[in-house]
């Protein structure tokens, strides 16, 4: 194996040990993100799209020239042998044949991981980002509802209230139950908008 297929196979095995290491369950995508977003990676984003890019054309030459020596050595049956032995003539050349498709799977593979672990971390990302606003939906519901509540046991006192009582005690009550409607009404329409 010449060096430059020993560099891609190794590039491969870690291209794998990543996507395993990006699958564990146990780091929930908010730790993805936080890790995306650390100092370090975010000095190092702006070059990664480059190498992101170099990487790829690196490896599509790989896999050009892998495919070109497979369709070499797959049409070496046709060559004569001129004074080698038959039989080790064609065990040299399935053996190159054998080491051009082992090249071309390997660089086939890790150009197709490639592009899932880009695919993998924009949706980890997009997981976390969708869980935080979950979080926050679950929280404005939550203070929603008790403003409901309140508005709605104002509006229960309200009406049990008998009419020879109706002093400055309802007047009150009124303007709060007025006031109290009005936040949830503004509330709920700032939700929308920010849902929209």
């Amino acid at each position: 194996m010449s060096l430059q297929w020993c560099i891609a196979a190794g590039f491969l095995y870690s291209e794998i040990f990543f996507v395993l290491f990006l699958l564990v369950p146990i780091i929930s995508p908010t730790r993805w993100k936080e890790i995306f977003n650390s100092r370090l990676i975010k000095s190092v984003r702006p070059k990664a799209n480059v190498f992101f890019n170099f990487v790829i054309v690196c490896l599509i030459i790989l896999l050009l020239d892998a495919t070109r020596d497979m369709i070499k050595y797959s049409d070496s049956e046709t060559k004569s042998t001129l004074g080698k032995p038959k039989e080790i003539f064609v065990n040299i050349e399935a053996v190159k044949e054998f080491r051009s498709q082992r090249n071309l799977y390997i660089t086939g593979m890790s150009l197709f991981l490639m592009f899932v672990i880009r695919r993998l971390v924009v949706l980890l990302t997009t997981t976390a980002d969708l869980i935080e606003d979950l979080d926050l939906t679950e929280r404005d519901n939550k203070s929603l509802k008790n403003e409901l509540t309140t508005v709605l046991e104002a509006k229960l006192r309200l009406a049990k209230m008998v009419p020879e009582e109706q002093t400055e005690r309802p007047e009150i009550l009124k303007g709060e139950l007025s006031d109290k409607e009005g936040q949830v009404r503004s509330r709920s329409k700032t939700r929308v908008k920010k849902e929209e």
